[in-house]
């Protein structure tokens, strides 16, 4: 049940350097040793999903009819195979998945580990990625979070106050992963469930341990735990999506569904977007349809003189790795930072040959 990755020197090289750290079967394993269903109808959610591989394979353990699974991948390759073995998943950029809160029964959490520039100042992306998707998790839902153990006492230490403040106190479980090659721990408990009049007290205990360097930690069980995380029901969310297609998730919706008109007018409505299509007053050309936007003269939908719909794009998001080692006075050593440039053009698709056009 737990598979194996494909790899390779350079396969693996590229994965790290982009931040992909994929949980090993032995560490995901262990993981499933210490959960267990307490309904049938378990929503697990992994924002950073990769090729599907873990979702999966906790799934499988609590058993595929029992549980549906939700994702979201920002590698096309990757997403390929996610779409291929998970039954709900979305291809970009979670930091800008549109989704409802407090549906997802178990919220496995293995983000990018990195450093980001957020307006000159340098962040960690797993504390982007948790302030955006903690609140997917429903009180009482169950929290798998693998991350490296040097982010809660050296760079981000916010995040042992949001743990501490965002688990049931006294119930989590902190173990050291099965690999040593990232220094990753596995932090597992239940969201606490809110009172009305009373304060939740945060987790002290919790919060010094993620704080003590090298803390002493047990391993993970190599059975199934007397007592297990008992994942309750959650259920489907009222909103899932991201607001622009890519050729992958076109490629994976034709395979599933031949009715790809009716697919993609549902998926690309916006908030904001007009139901109404609007036809264009002149030849659409470079330079027009982006004036015409950008005056909200035109929606997301067009026509084209032949009729041919398009859509409009969205933001594009470029993750870039600086090449240069940037010094920290502090720690002797050299980091490098990746830096997420938000490119603004406006793609659409050609709904009578599915290809994606740049329009600006």
């Amino acid at each position: 049940m737990f598979s194996t990755l494909s790899s390779g020197e350079r396969q693996n090289h590229n994965k790290l350097a982009r931040g992909y750290y994929r949980t090993d079967d032995s560490t995901t394993q262990g993981i499933c040793h210490a959960l267990a269903l307490q309904g049938d109808k378990a929503v697990l959610f992994d924002p950073c999903c990769g090729e599907g591989i873990v979702a999966s394979d906790l799934q499988k353990y609590l058993g595929e009819d029992q549980c549906t699974t939700y994702g979201v991948e920002i590698a096309g390759e990757r997403f390929k195979k996610s779409a291929a073995i998970l039954q709900n998943v979305l291809h970009g950029d979670a930091l800008y998945l549109v989704a409802s809160s407090s549906w997802a029964s178990l919220l496995f959490f293995n983000p990018p580990y990195d450093w980001v520039k957020v307006k000159d100042k340098r962040l960690r992306l797993e504390q982007l990625f948790w302030e955006a998707h903690a609140s997917r998790l429903i009180p009482g839902g169950v929290l798998v979070a693998v991350l490296p153990d040097y982010l809660f006492y050296r760079d981000a230490p916010r995040m042992a106050e949001f743990f501490s403040n965002y688990l049931q106190k006294g119930t989590t479980l902190v173990y050291r992963a099965d690999t040593d090659k990232f220094k990753q721990i596995v932090v597992i408990g239940y969201r606490k469930k809110s009172e009305a009049g009373k304060a939740l007290d945060p987790d002290i205990d919790l919060r010094n341990l993620l704080l003590t360097p090298d803390a002493e930690l047990p391993a993970l069980p190599k059975e199934p735990l007397a007592t297990p995380f008992l994942i309750p029901d959650g259920r489907t969310p009222d909103t899932f999506r991201i607001n622009h297609l890519t050729k992958e998730y076109v490629e994976m919706v034709l395979a599933k569904n031949p009715q790809f008109d009716k697919e993609v007018q549902q998926f690309l409505q916006t908030q904001n977007a007009l139901s109404q299509k609007l036809r264009s007053v002149r030849q659409l050309r470079d330079g027009h349809i982006p004036a015409l936007l950008a005056s909200g003269g035109l929606d997301g939908h067009l026509e084209d003189e032949q009729g041919r719909f398009l859509v409009r794009g969205t933001v594009q998001t470029v993750m870039e790795v600086l090449e240069g080692a940037e010094a920290e006075e502090t720690q002797k050593k050299t980091v490098t930072t990746s830096v997420r440039k938000h490119i603004t053009q406006i793609l659409a698709w050609d709904l009578s040959n599915f290809q994606l056009i740049r329009i600006s």
